[in-house]
């Protein structure tokens, strides 16, 4: 990979990583899409846009190679390819709260699970219209770069802070749940706790990916990781290429199907768990027979 004095990279953009990068996503996107469609997992849509966009990102990279010095094109490519992670997050947060519906263990959260949605995802939003704006200022072909940069690296920080409060309450939740030896014999093949590890897997890919690029934005543009495409393929692609590819074998809708109702105060459910939880509520609010919320 040769140094190009006039490129915005400061390298050639490997062509032939950048289009398996396109193909493979596009591929991908497909294949999320048919289980959408056809499973009607709609609170899955976010996720599925984020697939679109990684697809995107490396489909306008090629362009960009051909006119490495093109700051719109160079700014697009790089914000759709940002902007995968946050929407991979929204549907990640969505997923958390319509568990505990199903298996009506909402007592297990720390947050109101009728909240947690909202809470997560618009710390999410907050993310992603910083991440656009900054990619915008970036994109404009103005002095204003590094500010743009910084724009970016806020996003990313909401992001992680968002993403790091989120992986708490999945842990509080999941020891909550073992602590009251809550049943796992749900109607789909997954059960609850492989949900979770799935979430704690998938979360600990983004944030990795996520710190990679503040350490980037960090450096600068003429920083060393900006210019070494090695460290994008192997900290970003790579990384969201295994979150996408868990959601396919892992996908919820084979833990909780798709029609979770998140305000709802009842879910589709085993008769195993409609019993048991018949039983809990039947029984008087005895400090010593009341479900143990400690975590």
């Amino acid at each position: 990979m040769g140094y190009q004095i006039d490129s915005i990279y400061h390298y050639v953009p490997s062509l032939a990583a950048t289009i398996v990068s396109m193909v493979i996503f596009f591929l991908l996107s497909i294949w999320h899409g048919y289980i959408l469609i056809r499973k009607k997992v709609w609170y899955f849509i976010p996720f599925f846009i984020g697939v679109v966009f990684e697809f995107l990102g490396y489909a306008i990279r090629i362009g960009s190679r051909n006119k490495p010095g093109s700051i719109p094109l160079y700014a697009l490519q790089m914000l759709f390819v940002l902007l995968a992670p946050p929407m991979f997050a929204a549907s990640i947060y969505m997923v958390l709260g319509r568990m505990l519906v199903f298996y009506r263990a909402q007592f297990a959260s720390i947050v109101s699970v009728r909240r947690m949605t909202a809470i997560f995802v618009t710390g999410d939003v907050i993310s992603f219209l910083l991440q656009c704006a900054g990619g915008g200022i970036e994109g404009s072909g103005s002095d204003l770069e590094s500010i743009g940069a910084n724009v970016v690296i806020g996003g990313l920080c909401v992001q992680l802070l968002f993403f790091g409060m989120f992986v708490i309450t999945s842990i509080i939740a999941n020891r909550r749940l073992i602590n009251n030896n809550w049943p796992k014999n749900g109607p789909y093949r997954m059960q609850w706790q492989g949900m979770l590890n799935v979430l704690y897997v998938t979360s600990a890919l983004i944030l990795v990916r996520s710190i990679f690029r503040v350490v980037e934005y960090a450096q600068g543009w003429n920083g060393f990781t900006m210019n070494h495409e090695i460290f994008m393929y192997m900290l970003d692609t790579l990384l969201m290429f295994f979150v996408v590819c868990i959601f396919i074998y892992w996908h919820p809708v084979y833990c909780i199907g798709n029609k979770v109702d998140i305000k709802a105060s009842t879910a589709e459910m085993s008769p195993q768990m409609t019993e048991l939880h018949d039983q809990l509520s039947a029984e008087p609010a005895d400090p010593k027979t009341h479900l143990d919320s400690n975590v």
